[in-house]
């Protein structure tokens, strides 16, 4: 694994990704989209059933008859509000190594590589070797030619002389 993914380029390309996933730009449409998802809208109904339920506040809030489908529309977009604000300063304090560190990530790395490794057949390594090798084959059978040119070219010569060094003998 060390030869493909050295620590510190590793740790260069996970901070560029993680910096590029905490932009502020990032941050807020994931917010968004965790709060618009229906299950963060049951919390916050939740939320407010025990306030209202619960609380010295929420019950005279009760009393007066506010319920909970009156405070949802005034609660989601100061929820919304308030993380839209807080996404820069998120991505302000947020260092890369505090969501992983490059040791963590090399390792999961090596992890889930060995596991497929492992998990190969005869075929699939004949696939991805032919997959490495099929550019470089020409080349290689380009530079196999010339030398097996060189190579009998030697070899003519050599024994022709040969030849004619026995015939001049005689």
């Amino acid at each position: 694994m060390n030869i493909f993914f050295s620590k510190d380029r590793m740790e260069e390309q996970l901070v560029a990704h993680v910096r590029k996933a905490m932009s502020t730009t990032s941050l807020m449409q994931t917010i968004q989209t965790v709060l618009a998802h229906s299950r963060t809208q049951q919390l916050v109904r939740q939320y407010l059933d025990h306030i209202l339920h619960y609380t010295k506040e929420g019950m005279m809030l009760s009393m007066l008859g506010v319920q909970r489908e009156a405070l949802e529309p005034l609660l989601m977009p100061a929820i919304v509000s308030t993380f839209s604000d807080l996404a820069p300063i998120v991505a302000e304090i947020l260092e890369p190594a505090d969501i992983m560190t490059p040791e963590a990530f090399l390792d999961a790395m090596e992890r889930v590589v060995s596991h497929r490794t492992a998990s190969l057949d005869v075929d699939d390594l004949k696939g991805i070797v032919s997959g490495v090798l099929a550019p470089h084959l020409s080349i290689l059978v380009l530079w196999g030619s010339l030398f097996g040119i060189v190579v009998g070219v030697f070899a003519e010569v050599f024994t022709f002389s040969h030849f004619l060094s026995g015939c001049v003998s005689n």
